[in-house]
């Protein structure tokens, strides 16, 4: 018997779902126009010019290059503006991404010279939609609206989407995380094991906008889609078990094979390429990476990234706790604000030691140790 997690409301302090949703625009445009609005009215970039400085090298002037082509009406594979000349599907997760490819349309027609205000204007509407997104998903959760405002708001601006999103098209990983895991818990959550219009969407969309990122938003939805059937599933059978996950897998599949029209000769693109590697297949690529743990020494350095992406210095100036220096950029992100403490603090307590379910227990363990060591 599936069971939801819903909390009904009922204190004198609730608000409506709209309240609730209006709260979050109002206090997200508000601190959008804070953090980037002098930036868009300057027309300036929003770039680190540090050890990020491959938005300024290179993504800003593919987003011209694309922009300019979409004016003058050219529609060629082959780009011979990028390098030496390459093919289109090698920016592929740096234009095609749907929102970023609707932006550029509207800049190809306003002109490349407001290309900075429009990027912003991109990066500020990834922020409103994860916001989004985030907050319809806790309503799943909870009918206490109004903390569900206020946590989607912390998810908005997470560190990784104010420290990455300098590429700006890195701003839609969090949008896309949280709707998959949406789609996921929503798939989970139902008794019908048939197909899914939102599963098989949130996949297309999120494979259309990269393989290079899809692949570590679905590694994360596997633990999650685990941890979630047997917490909302108390008692199951193997073979329930194995016909959810298999058409939920279906679903997801459906999805990306109806991407490929754009992922494929990206794939292709990507696997050529020297970050990959030619000595080692993908799957065993995949298996190797999968075999690297966080080493101990570097799980203090692990706990300060909640603290704030910037606690331990940024650039080349980046050291973890561990005495070990490191790139500022590719150390974990896991900044919320630091009410995520508490609120880990409170789960950790409520789960591991009040709690007097032993699956309950052994799930806190393993959520932790994903946290600490993955």
């Amino acid at each position: 018997m599936i069971t939801r997690d819903r909390q009904a409301g009922g204190g004198s302090g609730d608000i409506k779902r709209w309240q609730g949703l209006v709260f979050l625009l109002v206090m997200t445009i508000t601190t959008l126009i804070l953090v980037f609005g002098k930036l868009a009215y300057d027309g300036k970039e929003y770039i680190y010019a540090d050890v990020g400085s491959d938005t300024a090298e290179s993504y800003l002037p593919t987003y011209v290059s694309f922009a300019d082509n979409l004016f003058n009406g050219k529609n060629d594979i082959w780009v011979a503006e990028y390098g030496l000349g390459n093919t289109i599907y090698s920016k592929s997760a740096s234009v095609m991404e749907p929102i970023l490819m609707l932006v550029l349309m509207i800049t190809s027609l306003v002109g490349t010279a407001h290309i900075s205000t429009m990027l912003i204007v991109y990066k500020c509407l990834t922020v409103i939609g994860a916001a989004i997104i985030c907050y319809f998903f806790l309503n799943m959760f909870s009918e206490h609206y109004l903390p569900s405002a206020l946590v989607a708001y912390i998810y908005a601006f997470n560190g990784f989407s104010i420290v990455w999103g300098q590429h700006y098209f890195f701003s839609c990983y969090g949008l896309y995380a949280i709707l998959v895991i949406f789609a996921v818990e929503k798939y989970i959550r139902s008794e019908k094991n048939g197909p899914s219009v939102f599963l098989i969407f949130a996949s297309f969309l999120c494979m259309l906008y990269t393989a290079y990122l899809t692949y570590m938003i679905y590694l994360t939805m596997i633990a999650y889609s685990l941890i979630r059937y047997f917490s909302i599933n108390k008692k199951t059978s193997f073979s329930k078990f194995l016909v959810k996950f298999f058409n939920l897998g279906l679903n997801i599949v459906i999805g990306f094979l109806l991407s490929m029209f754009v992922a494929y000769p990206a794939i292709n693109v990507l696997m050529g390429s020297g970050r990959v590697g030619q000595d080692t297949s993908a799957i065993g690529l995949l298996i190797q990476n999968l075999k690297v743990w966080t080493p101990i020494k570097s799980v203090p350095a692990v706990l300060q990234r909640f603290l704030s992406s910037n606690y331990m210095g940024i650039d080349s100036e980046y050291i973890a706790l561990d005495g070990v220096g490191g790139n500022f950029y590719e150390a974990i992100h896991l900044f919320f604000s630091v009410f995520v403490l508490v609120f880990l603090i409170q789960y950790i307590y409520q789960e591991l030691l009040k709690g007097n379910n032993t699956k309950n227990r052994i799930l806190c363990i393993v959520s932790i140790l994903l946290f600490l060591f993955c």
